[in-house]
């Protein structure tokens, strides 16, 4: 997940930092290497691992922070990553607070994850965001919805929003 940051800077590409996370073995081989020195910016990775333990880790260029969550959205959680991090936005506040309550109340589904990313009852942006047509809004579109089986070692995806999309199951294992 993407934070606006305001302490970007020369170093090692965001995006090759994640790639390189997802080599990972465990949760404290991802937090190494999500947090690495040297980068130029930073995400949140919402990590979850086979052995059922997850976790949060927030990163800018300067800023890391590691926290048990289920719920994320683009907006730092923890204090400190969010003193280099622009304001959270109301959609983005909004999407978190209805996440959070879906998720206490949520079967341990895919069904009921799949209710949670279809979810259009959240203010002033739903879990489920569609463009507005009327505003031109085609930035905030939703391109897949995806749930992660870690100990299946599979990803379910649908092309397009969680609420419309056919979701299909790929096993990771296939891909080796």
């Amino acid at each position: 997940m993407s934070l606006s940051v305001r302490d970007e800077r020369i170093g090692i590409p965001r995006a090759l930092v994640a790639r390189d996370v997802l080599d990972a073995r465990d949760a404290a081989d991802a937090t190494a290497r999500a947090t690495r020195p040297g980068r130029a910016g930073g995400y949140t990775y919402q990590l979850a691992f086979p052995d059922g333990e997850s976790r949060v880790v927030e990163t800018t260029a300067t800023r890391d922070a590691v926290m048990a969550a289920n719920v994320h959205t683009n907006h730092a959680l923890d204090p400190s990553v969010a003193e280099v991090t622009f304001p959270a936005a109301p959609g983005s506040l909004g999407r978190y607070e209805r996440a959070a309550s879906l998720v206490e109340r949520a079967e341990p589904t895919m069904a009921g994850v799949v209710a949670i990313l279809a979810d259009h009852e959240a203010e002033p942006q739903s879990i489920c965001v569609h463009p507005d047509p009327a505003e031109g809004d085609e930035g905030s579109t939703i391109l897949f919805a995806m749930l992660a089986e870690p100990a299946r070692r599979s990803l379910t995806i649908a092309s397009g929003h969680a609420c419309t999309g056919e979701f299909e199951t790929f096993c990771l294992d296939d891909f080796r």
